[in-house]
């Protein structure tokens, strides 16, 4: 790996945690290159550099990460996992694309499966309900399905949504929110199951993600017609252009900087927009990854899935950006989601499996 700094000089050495490295090559005196040590434990650890002027102070600007991943088969045969979401109950819940089921996989990586009716099951979008309500919400084929801890599953249905539900996510107003990509309409949904529909401008939309703000509104990406848009608790909506024409926009989440971030899966790029409406993007450092899902990170930073190339991504506040193969090829990573352990859960649609990022 390579460490960046000033005053490096011949016969510098580098220390992960304590434990030195090896392969140190100074390159100049601001590059070097270096081989961490292997660790048998996952977690953050200060790097210290030692020359011959004097060592490194540590901060956590000059931290390392230690990760591994774990993957957990889906016991029903192509299941097609997609959504995924952190529970209140501890646990991991994931929609199954191609069944009439909803899965749940503690973080110790035990999986069950719950039926689902044939109008909730198929489900794309998943979501914690919001405030206190301690249930779990599927965008379903045709409704919404209420899922209780004990994996219960209700029909909720949305009449006003003709096509049926595609993302769902909890709003800062105390309701749940989903997109209708056919119909061009998103809807606030009431807890008590009060479905109130709004028409998005401009016709063909191709509505996707949807998260709630920092702000108090709801953020939606519009794959179609290339924008962000914001939209109030009362249904006043506001659009803004990405620069990158048919990046085609997808995941959406707020992050700890208090904007909103988001995927772009034809553009191969992260994206940012402050809640004023300013967008930059970042570029992914794989050609043709395919940013799908996003999520904020118990790190403070933003990790998103690449199905293109079966990677996970990191990406700083600053932008800065690393990414880490999943093990299993062609896995088809789409969802991601913040578990209660710290660790990032994320669905592979194409090898049948729930995976883990343990930092």
């Amino acid at each position: 790996m390579t460490l960046t700094g000033t005053g490096f000089t011949p016969g510098t050495t580098v220390k992960f945690g304590g434990v030195a490295a090896s392969n140190v090559v100074v390159n100049s005196p601001t590059n070097l290159t270096v081989t961490n040590p292997a660790s048998s434990t996952n977690g953050s650890v200060d790097v210290v550099v030692s020359t011959s002027v004097g060592t490194s102070a540590t901060s956590t600007a000059d931290q390392f990460d230690y990760l591994s991943f774990s993957e957990f088969s889906v016991p029903t045969a192509s299941s097609s996992p997609l959504g995924i979401t952190s529970g209140a109950d501890g646990n991991l819940w994931f929609t199954e694309l191609n069944q009439p089921k909803v899965g749940r996989i503690t973080p110790t990586g035990v999986i069950q499966e719950f039926p689902t009716s044939a109008n909730s099951g198929q489900g794309i979008g998943i979501t914690r309900g919001p405030g206190t309500d301690g249930n779990v919400w599927i965008a379903g084929l045709s409704v919404v399905g209420r899922v209780a801890p004990s994996g219960t599953v209700t029909d909720i249905p949305t009449p006003t949504s003709p096509n049926g539900p595609n993302y769902i996510a909890a709003g800062p107003d105390g309701n749940l929110w989903f997109t209708d990509y056919l119909s061009n309409q998103i809807s606030r949904l009431t807890p008590q199951g009060t479905v109130t529909p709004f028409n998005v401008p401009n016709g063909s939309n191709n509505l996707q993600g949807v998260t709630g703000g920092p702000d108090g509104n709801v953020w939606f990406t519009e794959g179609t017609s290339n924008k962000i848009a914001r939209i109030t608790p009362t249904g006043v909506i506001t659009e803004f252009n990405i620069p990158t024409a048919t990046s085609r926009p997808l995941g959406i989440t707020s992050g700890a900087d208090g904007n909103l971030w988001f995927t772009e899966v034809a553009g191969n790029k992260i994206g940012r927009i402050t809640p004023q409406g300013v967008i930059t993007e970042f570029n992914t450092p794989s050609a043709n990854s395919k940013p799908y899902g996003i999520t904020s990170g118990a790190d403070g930073n933003l990790w998103f899935t690449e199905y293109g190339v079966d990677k996970i991504g990191r990406i700083t506040l600053s932008g800065s950006i690393l990414e880490f193969g999943v093990p299993t090829a062609v896995s088809g990573v789409m969802g991601i989601t913040s578990g209660s352990d710290g660790n990032l859960w994320f669905t592979e649609q194409t090898s049948n499996k729930i995976g883990v990022l343990k930092r």
